[in-house]
């Protein structure tokens, strides 16, 4: 007998042992539990790389803030604006505050407006140190410096953060300028020039004038009381 033989006669023969029916309720449950078994891991997995973006994140901030940043510059100081050189002497005023003494004096101004000689009256403070504060310039912007006359009268208020009494100059000789002030004559105090003597600094007591908005025009008298042109 073949080899061929054999193996038909082995085809032939019913095996000894049956196998059971098959249970396709059971193999479906199965299949089932399988399929969501496999979900609940995928699901698992999108969690699990979920904590992980989120605990690469939460790393990263806090990366963040233990490295530190690169050290900013220290703020510079405010820089000073120069003082402008006064002309001639400083006028001291005996009036004092929390600055140090007031005091006028005069300064160079240029603009492309003003002539190339032209120059103004300006506030200012002399602190106990001796330095010299600048406050307001009152100058002639429509007419020539020197012309004869009262020129434009400035403070009477606080814009410097002090009350600064109502200032300004005359040209001409001036003895004496009184202004009143709510129906009262009022006297200034005034300083020639050492640069120019036709030209005289004035500025009214601050208890008697609180406001420039408070004087009428200021007349300017010679020596032998003779009012000035204005």
């Amino acid at each position: 007998m073949t080899d061929v033989d054999l193996l038909r006669r082995a085809l032939r023969e019913i095996p000894a042992e049956s196998f059971a029916e098959l249970d396709l309720a059971q193999m479906m449950a199965t299949g089932a539990r399988i399929r969501r078994r496999r979900r609940t891991l995928v699901g698992g997995g999108v969690v699990v790389t979920t904590a992980v973006v989120l605990f690469a994140a939460v790393a990263a901030g806090q990366l963040t803030h233990d490295v530190p940043s690169p050290a900013q510059p220290p703020p510079s100081a405010p820089i000073e604006e120069p003082v402008a050189a006064p002309l001639g002497d400083v006028v001291p005023t005996g009036i004092h505050d929390a600055r140090g003494e007031l005091v006028f004096y005069f300064v160079r101004v240029t603009a492309p407006e003003l002539p190339k000689v032209a120059f103004g009256i300006a506030s200012g403070h002399r602190t106990p140190s001796g330095k010299l504060v600048p406050g307001i310039v009152d100058n002639d912007t429509s007419r020539p410096a020197l012309e004869p006359g009262f020129h434009p009268i400035m403070g009477g208020n606080s814009e410097t953060g002090v009350f600064v009494p109502a200032f300004g100059y005359f040209v001409g000789d001036a003895a004496r300028i009184d202004a009143v002030v709510s129906g009262k004559l009022v006297q200034a105090r005034c300083a020639r020039w050492s640069e120019d003597p036709s030209v005289t600094a004035f500025w009214f007591p601050p208890g008697l004038v609180p406001s420039a908005d408070l004087l009428t025009r200021p007349i300017a008298y010679n020596a032998l009381g003779k009012p000035l042109a204005r």
